[in-house]
């Protein structure tokens, strides 16, 4: 369905793109680009070789030929990947740790993993930015103010 008012799909657009760049949380997107032609395929910067997101949906994409392409072809950049993410991990707090593929994850405290849920503050700058977003969606819409208790506003959480 075609987007009837272009600047609510332009909010939801920004919205829903600063979620998506959240979401690149590993290191390795350092080294890497997404495939213009096909999202579930990305491009080594070093070699510009074509590798695999691991599936077609992006569900089942990750990050594991990404990894050892760059431990197997590129070793300078592979440890320099290691040495970052150990400089990482050294400052976050952790309660154990665990060893995974890409080399040493740490796992967060319960203290660390509960204030990641928790929502943000009324004036938290992200708060200040959705509000801002859903005040003019409701302004230039010329929705009632009570929109904002509607299902769709568990998107915004």
């Amino acid at each position: 369905m075609p987007c009837i008012n272009p600047l609510y799909c332009f909010i939801l657009f920004r919205f829903v793109e600063s979620v998506m760049s959240r979401c690149r949380t590993s290191p390795i997107w350092d080294y890497f680009t997404v495939s213009a032609a096909d999202i579930s395929s990305v491009s080594c910067t070093t070699c510009n070789a074509t590798l695999s997101r691991g599936g077609t949906a992006s569900s089942s994409f990750n990050t594991t030929n990404m990894r050892k392409h760059l431990k197997n072809n590129h070793v300078t950049k592979w440890t320099e990947l290691m040495n970052s993410s150990v400089q990482v991990s050294k400052s976050t707090p952790t309660t154990g740790t665990s060893s995974s593929a890409g080399g040493l994850r740490q796992q967060l405290t319960l203290t660390a993993s509960l204030d990641n849920k928790r929502p943000w503050e009324f004036d938290d700058v992200n708060s200040h930015r959705v509000h801002k977003l859903v005040g003019e969606m409701i302004a230039i819409d010329g929705q009632p103010f009570n929109i904002v208790n509607n299902e769709g506003k568990i998107i915004l959480q």
